[in-house]
């Protein structure tokens, strides 16, 4: 029986196909924060070197950590793919059919490197071709969880500078659900410095923290949340080189602080007070905003 390309996956096809896809990832895959324990195990991050340079530990270390990720992702994705052919019937056949087809038993018993090299390479491009429904599906779960890990990884580095230096703070987990509902605060405010007594006893003496990896539009989402929360005032971290001037003069008027590259403030935003480099705000806004808490000693 021959088969023909798989146009689509059934309903049930894609339920299993996406159930798997989650259980190997969640099986092979370490957590951002387990890679990032893992990418800083054994290097000397203190607080004398984040002073040197924050970035080593915010920019650096993240795209090194992120290529460990991407490695283990593809050693995930052989696994997948591979399990695939084993287990359902269709890939498998559509498998055999092709190796048969192009790599006959008398082509394989002459040895011949060249042709073989080339059929392998037609192999292969026959068979994702013709199972390319499940392909994208995998391609689709990856591409959400690079921009998911991405952005989560960069928050936790974001802390982790944050202890290091012995600032205190509380994120998401640590200020509980009842403290968004509250204050009809989104989850757009992942970090609030020194922490949830703070801002409610006295919440202009608060850093709100929002990070973000990249920004496009989503800048507007932090205005929705300062219209909806009556926030005072929130720092935007961000990694993003493609801010404007003309997006920085709308963020001024909504009371909002990007945090960004030493390199992109000093290229595009020297002028700018609304603009500040990570560098800046861990030695001097950090610092400077915690002097009015006198229950916190932060040692210089």
């Amino acid at each position: 029986m021959s088969h023909g390309s798989i146009v689509t996956l059934t309903s049930e096809e894609k339920i299993w196909w996406q159930k798997t896809i989650k259980e190997f990832r969640s099986r092979m895959l370490a957590t951002p924060k387990e890679f990032v324990e893992l990418g800083l195990k054994g290097k000397a991050i203190t607080k004398t070197s984040l002073i040197e340079n924050v970035e080593n530990l915010l920019i650096d270390q993240r795209d090194e950590i992120y290529q460990t990720y991407l490695a283990a992702e593809a050693k995930m994705n052989e696994e997948v793919i591979s399990h695939l052919i084993e287990s359902r019937e269709l890939p498998r056949s559509i498998f055999d059919e092709i190796v048969d087809t192009m790599l006959g038993d008398d082509d394989m018993e002459s040895g011949i490197d060249k042709e073989f090299r080339r059929k392998l390479g037609s192999l292969v491009g026959s068979y994702t071709g013709k199972i390319f429904p499940y392909l994208y599906e995998l391609n689709l779960s990856s591409t959400n969880s690079r921009r998911s890990r991405a952005g989560t990884t960069f928050e936790i580095l974001i802390e982790k500078a944050l202890e290091i230096y012995g600032y205190p703070f509380q994120n998401q987990s640590a200020l509980g659900s009842d403290f968004f509902s509250k204050h009809k605060i989104g989850k757009k405010v992942d970090l609030v410095i020194p922490g949830r007594n703070q801002y409610e006893s006295r919440r202009s003496g608060c850093a709100i923290v929002s990070v973000k990896t990249s920004l496009r539009e989503r800048w507007q989402e932090v205005v929705e949340e300062l219209q909806r929360s009556n926030v005072p005032h929130i720092y935007l971290a961000t990694l993003d080189e493609g801010i404007s001037n003309n997006q920085v003069d709308i963020m001024k008027q909504y009371n909002i602080t990007l945090i960004v590259r030493a390199s992109e403030k000093k290229l595009k935003f020297t002028n700018s007070g609304t603009v500040c480099s990570f560098q800046t705000f861990y030695d001097e806004v950090v610092p400077h905003l915690i002097q009015g808490w006198p229950e916190f000693r932060v040692e210089k």
